[in-house]
This record gives structure tokens, sequence and C-alpha cells, in this order.
């Protein structure tokens, strides 16, 4: 790398490319998760993700809905946790007991949704 930087998106795709052994086989290019990795990183997706986790519940009235959809298990899994917290809590009531995925025929249209996670809760 230091020989040779790293300058566009399209030479860090095929250095992590060619770091993976036959990925042919794979759905996803493996720059895909680099890439995903570093625009967490970038952007501090789980702390704002956090943040908004720990503060919507104090703004929604009684008998509000609350409808988050993640697109990754660490996303989720902070979803998922703040749901049930909020449940113990007394303040929310949790209407997905498990998650909802999209239907085949919506990932066949709409390929990006097939990691689409919904979930939803009530503001007691």
């Amino acid at each position: 790398v230091r020989a040779r930087p790293i300058r566009d998106t399209a030479h860090l795709a095929t250095t992590v490319a060619g770091a993976r052994r036959q990925w042919g086989r794979q759905r996803l290019h493996p720059a895909t998760k680099t890439f995903l990795a570093l625009r967490i990183a970038v952007n501090r997706e789980m702390e704002e993700l956090g943040q908004f986790l720990s503060r919507t519940p104090a703004t929604m009235n009684s008998g509000s809905r609350w409808v988050v959809l993640s697109y990754h298990s660490r996303e989720d899994r902070l979803v998922k946790r703040a749901f049930q917290e909020g449940e113990r809590a007394g303040a929310l009531r949790v209407l997905t007991k498990h998650v909802i995925r999209p239907r085949e025929q919506e990932m066949t249209v709409n390929p990006r949704s097939r990691s689409a996670k919904l979930r939803c809760a009530e503001r007691v």
C-alpha cells in the first residue's frame, strides 16, 4: 500500500477482492462488507443509532407507534435490545415479537431489501 496507495473506491474494491480466495461463489462482492464497515465508522452510525434509540421513547405520546427498519445484524441487535428494555421499563409494548422480513416477491423486485428487518413498538 505504501508503494501504491489506494486512490479510489474501485482500486480498494479490487485490492480487497484480490486478498480473498475464490469469492466467485459468494453472493456479495468481498469489498461490500469493507465499504459497509468504513461507512459505519466514518458516520458513527452505531453511536447515532444508540442515541436515537435511547431518546425516542421520551418524545412519544401514549399509543403512538415506533417502527424501525434495520439493515444489518448489529443494528437489529441494538433495536431489539432497546425495545426489550423499553418493555421491561413499562414504557413500550413490543408489537413484533419476531422480526418482519421482506417477502420473496419484494426481494425479487428490490434486491436491496433482502437484508431489511422491521420491528415495531407502541408507547404505553
